[in-house]
C-alpha cells in the first residue's frame, strides 16, 4: 500500500489520540511516517529489543503480550485500527517491554526514533499526548508493570503537573 500526504493526514487525523492535535502537527507526523506491513503471527515488536518505532495501526489488529516478572504472559491486549503501540519505549529510551504480534495481516504507519524525537521537540502538544497515553497505560490495572529498572506497584496520586507511581528498584 502506498499513501500520498493528503491520505496520510486524513488517516492520522482520525486516530483518537491525535484528534485534538493541530493540523500542522498532524501534517508533520504524516510527512515523517513510513509504512510497515506485517503478516499474521509476525512480531511487530520483540520484548527486549531496542525501542525504535512508534506504530499506528491502519489495518488489521495486533496483540500485546504483557509478561509477568517471571516472563510468563500475564495479560493479552488486542489493539486495532487507529491505536498506537511503542510509545513508552521511545519516551523513556528503553527496550520494548512486551512482544506485539500481528493477529492478521496488518498495515501500520510508523515514526522512527529520530523523527519521533524531532516531533516531540518541535510540538509540545504531541509530547503532551504521548505522555498522557503512557501514563494512562501505566495506571491501568495489570497494565505496564516495568519502566526501565523499576517495577511499578501502583499509582500513588495525580495532580496537574505529574502522576506519581509506587515503584520498586530491585
Amino acid at each position: 500500500m502506498d499513501f500520498d500526504l493528503d491520505e496520510k493526514i486524513m488517516i492520522l487525523s482520525g486516530v483518537r489520540i491525535f484528534q485534538d492535535l493541530e493540523h500542522e502537527v498532524i501534517e508533520d507526523i504524516a510527512l515523517k511516517t513510513q509504512i510497515a506491513n506485517f503478516q499474521s503471527d509476525e512480531l511487530v515488536t520483540k520484548q527486549g529489543a531496542i525501542g525504535d518505532r512508534l506504530f499506528v495501526i491502519f489495518k488489521g489488529k495486533v496483540e500485546v503480550r504483557i509478561p509477568d516478572l517471571r516472563g510468563n504472559i500475564k495479560k493479552r491486549i488486542q489493539l486495532r485500527k487507529g491505536e498506537v503501540v511503542g510509545e513508552i519505549s521511545l519516551l523513556i529510551d528503553t527496550t520494548y517491554s512486551a512482544d506485539v504480534a500481528a493477529l492478521a495481516d496488518t498495515v501500520t504507519f510508523y515514526l522512527d526514533k529520530a523523527h519521533f524525537e524531532q516531533i516531540i521537540e518541535k510540538h509540545p502538544s504531541f509530547a503532551d499526548v504521548m505522555t498522557k497515553l503512557m501514563t494512562s497505560r501505566m495506571a491501568q490495572l495489570g497494565g505496564i508493570n516495568k519502566v526501565g529498572k523499576y517495577q511499578l506497584r501502583g499509582k500513588l496520586g495525580e495532580g496537574n503537573m505529574a502522576t506519581v507511581f509506587n515503584a520498586w528498584d530491585e
